[in-house]
């Protein structure tokens, strides 16, 4: 026992020695001093709603931690047409399923930054106004910067006939045009149902047949329907023309229909080309249609106008582009037009003539 402890005692020294000689732990490594210097050219030419630069670190650090940005979204500021989208709200699609539609056709809209003029008939206008939920939804896509205007199908019109004319003879045009529909009330009623959709109750805009007996007080801004006047499709307008209907003075705005397929999409992008600056491409399509072929047409179009506007500056609703751009800056020449030629029998407009 005695030769033991001797042992255990020189190996604790042995022990305690051995750790004296162990390296000390490194402190860690001092933050590098190299400052990312940054400088970049200018910016590009824009191209399709993109511009790019090139930046370098004049100090050459090897770290990305502050280095800007490379690419960004543009507009060729001042030389862009407007145009604005309507969206027809037909008597006949008056249901849950088609508002749910339409709930996706607004929120997709906001996505790419497009503004909507949405053209309530009196069928749409009472389902939502029986639906509180339904009436909050639309009065938030107004706050949001969209349209509650006015659609009207009367009792010309070749699909389903709403209801509503000033005509007097409207029991023999039912007859004539085959309508099934029954007589609901005159164009005051008509209008008096479809501005307690907006909180201002004023609707300004709309898209009207049967225009020379039906245009109600106040809708002055006429987004025409080129197929209703059996004009050749164009959605363009290059100057605004005046009409009195109904004793009504009215605005003229052309829409071009987005439907049946990929070759009115190309000529509807061609339309807008060719316009200048101030100058505007209206396009027209029915709420309905979001959920159909014509989607993609749709979506088609929108990313067309999101890569020439990003931020949707030139993408408006028929009263705004109207009220504070083309009126209030003098943006385009006015034409009056003599007293416009109508269908005496069904109140139905024949078109422009020589104005």
């Amino acid at each position: 026992m005695k030769k033991i402890i001797p042992l255990l005692i020189l190996l604790l020294v042995s022990l305690l020695l051995l750790s004296g000689c162990t390296e000390p732990p490194q402190p860690p490594p001092l933050p590098s001093t190299c400052t990312e210097n940054w400088r970049c050219n200018a910016w590009g030419e824009c191209i399709e709603g993109q511009q790019k630069r090139s930046c370098t670190d004049l100090n050459d650090c090897g770290t990305v931690v502050n280095k800007p940005i490379e690419q960004q979204s543009c507009e060729v500021a001042g030389k862009l047409p407007y145009s604005f989208f309507a969206v027809h709200l037909e008597p006949q699609t008056a249901n849950s399923n088609t508002f749910k539609t339409l709930k996706e056709f607004v929120e997709t809209a906001d996505s790419y930054n497009v503004k909507l003029t949405l053209m309530f008939t009196p069928q749409w206008a009472e389902m939502v106004l029986a639906d509180n939920k339904k009436l909050a939804l639309v009065r938030q896509w107004e706050a949001a910067g969209h349209e509650i205007a006015a659609h009207h199908h009367g009792p010309s019109h070749p699909g389903t006939w709403d209801g509503y004319t000033n005509a007097e003879n409207w029991q023999e045009l039912r007859e004539k045009f085959g309508k099934a529909e029954q007589y609901l009330g005159d164009m005051n009623d008509y209008l008096e149902i479809l501005e307690k959709l907006p909180r201002g109750g004023r609707i300004f805009s709309g898209t009207l047949t049967d225009k020379c007996t039906d245009t109600p007080p106040g809708v002055i801004y006429d987004a025409a329907g080129p197929f209703i006047e059996g004009k050749t499709p164009e959605g363009r307008t290059t100057i605004i023309r005046t009409h009195l209907f109904n004793n009504v003075l009215t605005y003229k705005l052309y829409i071009k229909a987005l439907r049946i397929d990929e070759s009115t999409l190309r000529e509807i992008k061609e339309q807008y080309n060719s316009l200048k600056e101030k100058e505007i491409m209206g396009v027209a399509t029915h709420a309905s249609n979001f959920a159909g072929k014509d989607k993609e047409l749709i979506l088609s179009w929108f990313e067309f106008l999101h890569n020439k506007n990003p931020n949707g500056r030139y993408s408006l609703t028929v009263t705004d582009l109207m009220e504070n751009h083309i009126l209030k800056n003098n943006e385009l020449p006015i034409k009056e037009c003599p007293t416009p030629k109508c269908d005496d029998e069904v109140g139905r407009w024949l078109g422009e003539g020589n104005c």
